[in-house]
C-alpha cells in the first residue's frame, strides 16, 4: 500500500472515483469495500462484457 498518500496525509480517494467512473461507463461489474485501514476494490471480468467494446 502507498504510504505517502492517504486521507491523514492530503489523499482524497479521487483514483478510486475515476477508475468507478471508467468502469461504470463500461458497465463492468465492481466492488469497492473498506476493510480496516483500507480499500478491498475488486473488478468482475468476463468474456461478455471484453467483447461488448
Amino acid at each position: 500500500m502507498e504510504k505517502s498518500h492517504n486521507r491523514l496525509t492530503g489523499g482524497s480517494g479521487l483514483g478510486l472515483y475515476l477508475v468507478k467512473i471508467i468502469l461504470e461507463q463500461h458497465n463492468l461489474s465492481f466492488k469497492i469495500e473498506n476493510i480496516n485501514d483500507s480499500v478491498c476494490f475488486e473488478i468482475t471480468l468476463n468474456s461478455q462484457n471484453l467483447n461488448q467494446n
